[in-house]
């Protein structure tokens, strides 16, 4: 039975006014005993005020603290003082009390005491001064009043036996304490649940003047209490109607409960909603159960939702109950997701394991039907309930479930580690377990974890029961083996896809044999490349970019194969393709055709290449190419005028210093020494240290000789510091032995010995290449602060063949130390002298990045343009460049252009990337207020993305604050947690406890029981 509190009833004491004092002042005697007649004439009349006065004047007339009248004016200057509530009153009756303690005014010192307590609401004082009283000796009406405010202040300080022996001597129907004390007497058995008695009590206050209006709701609590639902609904009808607006609630509830306990919940319900209606303030958590219930069981489902909501929260048996309605009420109404969610929370809640049982299953089933499974809860709860309840009834239907979900799920990293744990046994299992471990295979490829892959198809293979399946496992097995590298592996994987069954009708049947030309190609294995090269393009008319690349790799593997006539043939077919890397087909065509000693034909496709791309990377080696050409047909004016251009037009060009290196060798063959005399000292000067230099100084040195001019090629070369000949060949044999040792892969042993070199020879010819190779070795064992010093040395020193691949590194070293000022920096470095379209394209991308780090989202969002528009950018590049567009111009509030990039890249991606996108394009919807929107795409990526576990948690915080912005909030408390109990991060998970902390403390808040308000009781002002 329900206890039910009654509402605590305070008296309201009424004190007697002061009377205002005399118009004219009050004589003053001389005669101290004739002034205290006239106070006491003053005090019995109670005009206290003009009695105190002459009382004071008497103990201020008389010295002899003994005297009986000055001790008599004592006392009553403090019973006076007590009357007019003066703040002296308690320290005069004390003083009074300690000094004459066998006064015989004594015992009515402590009963004014004991009232002045009273008064003051200090109750356990009060009991003290009443209980040192003789009440025998108090004339009979000061005796009642001592027995109630005796039996007050008990009540009050909660001794509630002695407080009943005080109201019991005044219980008698001719004391106007009656009604009172019988009140009090009555309130106490309620308490004490003797309820028989409290009933009799306040029956036979019903009709008193002052308590009527208040028994009838004791009475009616006691009838509810006594599970006399009848007679309480017959009491309360007609007091219901009569009843405030205060009380009104109150009886409407008792009544609604107890049509409730009747089970006639269509009839309580009127009167709890009444309740619900004008007391909300005073709604409790049991209320609000009890409201949820009604309307459940009346059918009202939607209703109960409302209520059964704010009950959930702790974990009591209640909890439980009410968690196990909401789902049930839930799939009433269709709303399977919220099922799901509160049946979990259901079995969480122990308290009734056949409740727990029945949720747990339903959990699962509801997760298998819904097929949203972000944590794979499906197969996890399918496996707990085997577990736990192995002679369930249900337990062959768990089995089922569990083996449909196996071949269903999307969630293929938990499902693996699932299904590995139990014995595949059955031919449903085994297909199960294929079609898992080979799924899992290409996520983890489209991650980039190619290792991870191929273990996953190799499990897959295991178990080839699906053709199909099997004849893709090995296709992609060899495409994750190619992006290892292990181009032989990977070849022999493909070759063993092409003959398998059921591998024609598949789309990359013949993409298998792209992949085995590119691992031919990359093991310079030419003649196998071209053949299956060859056979990719018979097999395939529908891949432009494909067939381009193809006819490309063929044509250079047989210019590699010096098979010219076929590789103009083929750059030829590639150059009338003109899908990608036109401007290479021509080049490398050129080429060809000046190995074949096509001269003429050489210069006129290189000046085509110049003309058709003016701004191709190509351009510096197409006029260097036709310089070349022109010198070998020894016309050397154009010869000179190419070579110009090359250092004119490119000046940060690799090829600036032999196409001044060979200026020079034109002067000096054609005997204008002084000319090349000029240029080679400027190869000199501007290239110390390469080899352009010193075949610059060589040649000098000839001139010098040759024009009998020694001494001023020795003045020449003592000045540069490098130039001595005996120093030089030491220089380059120490430099040509670590070198040697780097080109055969011996970094360990090179280190030391460029380290060496440097030491001994620091303005040396290799200076450059020492630092470079150095680098190198530092950059690959992981020393980057070291490889990034040597870089750095590297690009300060003029243009050489180092230098591009120097930026390259030191850029990529910058960012990863987030140096991304000085990463910006040299990538834009980079750009200016790439000659390569990769490091190009490259140091794009990196700027990109850098100006992302750096907040700076309009230059970002220029780059990232930049990066999209270029055809050779990769697709993971592509992806994340829109990405971060998309992150960008949300920064910039640029919402729509968000929009674009973010579905742009999820559009493109089929791994994180799209996730991410997916998480942002739901963020967008959700700041723009469009909840529902949001929410749908936050279920499309539970059903899509949830193998990436940073953003399913980013993703289900999200859906907590959609739950939270439209009040729902049992479903974001159990989002939350969810994260709490699966995601193993510790920043995301401390994002989800805090979030839940606010929610649990704002309805521990709401949930606090309210306070009945006091019934307050005005007794009269002559009461007591």
């Amino acid at each position: 039975m329900m206890i039910r509190k009654i509402f605590t009833l305070l008296l309201m004491l009424a004190l007697l006014f002061p009377i205002a004092g005399f118009a004219q002042k009050t004589p003053v005697h001389d005669d101290p005993d004739a002034t205290y007649r006239l106070a006491i004439d003053l005090f019995e009349k109670e005009k206290f005020g003009a009695a105190r006065e002459l009382f004071d004047q008497i103990t201020n007339q008389i010295s002899d603290p003994h005297n009986e009248v000055r001790v008599s004016a004592l006392y009553y200057s403090g019973v006076c003082a007590a009357e007019l509530f003066n703040p002296d009153a308690e320290a005069l009756l004390l003083s009074f009390v300690d000094q004459h303690p066998s006064h015989p005014q004594q015992n009515q010192a402590r009963f004014q005491l004991g009232n002045v307590k009273y008064r003051d609401r200090k109750y356990r004082d009060a009991s003290r001064w009443f209980a040192s009283v003789n009440v025998r000796e108090l004339n009979p009406s000061s005796r009642e009043e001592y027995y109630f405010k005796r039996g007050y202040s008990l009540f009050m300080t909660n001794d509630n036996n002695g407080a009943r022996q005080m109201f019991s001597q005044i219980r008698n129907p001719n004391s106007r304490y009656y009604p009172p004390a019988s009140y009090y007497h009555g309130h106490m058995d309620y308490l004490d649940g003797d309820l028989p008695s409290a009933l009799e009590t306040f029956s036979e206050l019903e009709n008193d003047e002052t308590f009527g209006s208040v028994v009838p709701y004791y009475i009616t609590h006691i009838y509810y209490m006594q599970e006399e639902y009848d007679l309480l609904l017959n009491y309360a009808e007609p007091l219901l109607e009569e009843a405030t607006a205060r009380r009104g609630p109150e009886i409407a509830k008792l009544m609604g409960e107890a049509w409730f306990r009747k089970g006639d919940y269509q009839r309580a319900l009127p009167y709890l909603e009444t309740y619900f209606e004008q007391s909300p303030q005073r709604i409790t958590r049991d209320d609000q159960y009890q409201m949820g219930f009604a309307y459940y069981s009346a059918g009202r489902y939607s209703k109960s939702i409302n209520h059964f909501d704010k009950v959930i929260s702790g974990s009591d048996a209640m909890a439980q109950n009410a968690h196990y309605h909401l789902a049930d009420a839930y799939l009433k109404t269709d709303q399977k997701r919220f099922a799901r969610n509160a049946f979990m929370a259901a079995f969480q809640n122990k308290h009734d394991d056949a409740i727990a049982e029945d949720a747990l299953f339903n959990y699962a089933k509801l997760s298998y039907e819904l097929a949203i499974d972000p944590y794979n809860e499906a197969i996890l709860s399918f496996q707990r309930y085997i577990e736990e309840y192995p002679r369930s009834e249900r337990i062959e239907e768990a089995y089922r479930y569990l083996v449909d979900i196996y071949l269903t799920t999307h969630n293929y990293r938990d499902a693996m580690a699932s299904i590995e744990k139990i014995q595949i046994n059955a031919p449903r299992l085994r297909s199960a377990f294929q079609r898992i471990a080979y799924y899992r295979g290409v996520e983890l490829f489209n991650n980039g974890d190619f290792a991870g892959a191929v273990t996953h198809f190799d499990k897959s293979a295991r178990y080839p029961d699906n053709l199909s399946m099997a004849a893709q496992t090995l296709y992609w097995k060899g495409e994750a083996l190619y992006r290892q590298e292990k181009f032989t592996e990977s070849i022999s994987t493909m070759e063993r896809f092409l003959i398998s069954q059921e591998a024609f009708p598949l789309e990359v049947y013949n993409r298998a044999n792209y992949t085995i030309g590119y691992g031919h190609f990359k093991n310079k294995n030419y003649a196998r490349a071209i053949t299956a090269f060859r056979k990719f393009l018979t097999g395939t008319k529908e891949e432009p970019r494909l067939i381009n690349d193809a006819t490309l790799r063929i044509a250079d593997s047989y210019f590699i194969s010096k098979e010219y006539p076929l590789a103009l043939d083929y750059y030829d077919q590639a150059i009338r393709l003109a899908v990608l890397d036109t401007d290479y087909a021509i080049f490398q065509k050129g080429l060809v055709q000046g190995v074949m000693g096509r001269f003429e034909n050489k210069i006129s496709t290189m000046q085509g290449l110049i003309q058709r791309f003016p701004s191709s990377n190509y351009h510096d080696d197409a006029l260097y190419e036709i310089a070349n050409s022109w010198l070998t047909l020894d016309n050397n004016d154009q010869a000179m005028n190419f070579f110009g251009q090359v250092i004119s037009q490119h000046p940060n060009s690799s090829y600036v210093k032999s196409a001044m290196l060979k200026s020079g060798l034109i002067y000096f063959n054609t005997s204008r020494d002084d000319q090349a005399l000029q240029i080679f000292k400027e190869v000199v000067n501007r290239y110390p240290g390469t080899p352009e230099s010193q075949e610059a100084l060589l040649a000098i040195r000839n001139i010098y000789v040759s024009l009998d001019r020694v001494e001023e090629f020795i003045r020449f070369s003592e000045g540069l510091g490098f130039a001595n000949i005996t120093t030089a060949q030491q220089d380059s044999l120490t430099y040509i032995a670590a070198e040697n040792r780097y080109m055969q892969g011996d970094c360990e042993n090179s280190s030391r010995s460029f380290s060496n070199y440097l030491d001994r020879f620091p303005s040396g010819i290799f200076t450059i290449n020492a630092h470079f190779y150095l680098a190198e070795c530092d950059y690959r064992a992981g020393n980057l602060p070291q490889a990034l010093t040597g870089y750095n040395y590297v690009i300060s020193r003029p243009r050489s063949r180092f230098t591009e691949n120097s930026l390259l590194r030191a850029s990529t070293i910058e960012f990863r130390q987030q140096n991304y000022a000085a990463a910006l920096t040299t990538y834009r470095k980079l750009e200016e002298v790439a000659e390569l379209p990769s490091n190009k394209l490259e140091a794009q991308i990196g700027q990109m990045r850098s100006q992302f780090r750096l907040q700076r989202y309009q230059e970002t969002l220029a780059l990232a343009s930049t990066v999209l528009a270029n055809e050779k950018t990769p697709r993971e590049v592509q992806q994340e460049a829109h990405l971060i567009s998309g992150n960008s111009a949300l920064e910039l509030n640029r919402m729509a252009q968000a929009r674009t990039s973010f579905s742009s890249a999820m559009n493109i991606a089929e791994n994180e990337t799209a996730a991410e996108a997916m998480y942002y394009l739901a963020l967008i919807e959700y700041r723009a207020g469009n909840y529902g929107q949001s929410e749908k795409m936050i279920f499309d990526f539970l059903n899509n993305m949830s193998a990436y576990d940073y953003w399913l948690a980013k993703t289900f915080i999200l859906l907590a604050d959609n739950y939270l912005a439209v009040d729902n909030v049992f479903q974001a408390k159990h989002t939350l947690q969810s994260i709490i109990d699966n995601y193993e991060g510790e920043d995301l998970r401390s994002e989800a406890i805090q979030k839940l902390d606010a929610i649990l403390e704002q309805e521990r808040i709401q949930n606090q029981t309210p306070k009945n308000e006091p019934v307050e009781i005005d007794l009269g002002r002559n009461a007591f």
